[in-house]
């Protein structure tokens, strides 16, 4: 059970709308809070495990450049179908969304649980948080 300090932190970030920055031990329940929160409310839930190669970028998408390439280069030499070149012809396709860019299309609000977020490069937080408050002021 959690004390109620913590409550009374999740019922603010609810209630201001603004990113909650939960810190502690491993194993402490910050991941089970994350997924609480988002059961308990209906909301939909997204993970995003940081590694120290992450870019705050890879939260929102991945463009597959290197697969567009390859698909072009394939579709010059005359062996795709109809159905494949509908593909190439959709930039859309080669598009990877991460967890934050999925938040963002959803028509309600959710909860994006951003773990290891340590292991990350020192402008990865800042670049996070200037896209969520640029997000919330346009909704």
């Amino acid at each position: 059970m959690p004390d109620l300090a913590l409550v009374e932190a999740v019922n603010l970030a609810i209630y201001l709308k603004r990113p909650l920055l939960i810190k502690g031990e491993p194993g402490c329940g910050k991941t089970g809070l994350a997924r609480a929160v988002a059961y308990e409310l209906g909301l939909p839930y997204f993970s995003w495990h940081i590694k120290s190669t992450s870019r705050a970028h890879d939260g929102l998408y991945v463009y597959d450049t290197v697969g567009r390439l390859r698909d072009a280069q394939f579709a010059a030499t005359g062996r795709f179908t109809a159905e494949d070149f509908s593909h190439i012809e959709d930039p859309a396709h080669y598009v990877h969304w991460g967890p934050l860019g999925l938040a963002f299309q959803c028509n309600q609000r959710s909860v994006v649980l951003i773990d290891e977020i340590d292991k990350a490069d020192m402008d990865f937080p800042s670049a996070i948080l200037s896209w969520e408050a640029s997000a919330t002021t346009t909704l």
